[in-house]
């Protein structure tokens, strides 16, 4: 049995807590560099692929969003905004 990265102390990981995790993550990938994001992606896939799919996705909605609200420049002041409450102790370990 595996342990997670995040979650609770009793070892059980609820979906919300799942989906709160990737929303982070997506926000914090967002602002790095492409090789450093598909790298990161890499290895987060080969430790949790649930959480893969699940960032991948809100990536892709955070772009929509951004892109319907005036592009670029919104997804940096969400990213930034959002970067200050992401720790820096990602998956693995």
């Amino acid at each position: 049995m595996g342990t997670m990265a995040a979650g609770p102390a009793s070892g059980g990981v609820t979906p919300e807590d799942l989906m709160a995790q990737a929303e982070q993550m997506a926000y914090k990938l967002l602002t790095e560099p492409y090789e450093q994001r598909k790298s990161e992606l890499l290895q987060i896939k080969k430790s949790n692929a649930t959480l893969h799919s699940l960032i991948i996705s809100k990536m892709q909605e955070i772009r929509q969003r951004a892109q319907q609200s005036g592009g670029q420049q919104v997804l940096s002041q969400m990213a930034s905004q959002m970067g200050a409450q992401v720790s820096m102790n990602g998956p693995g370990g």
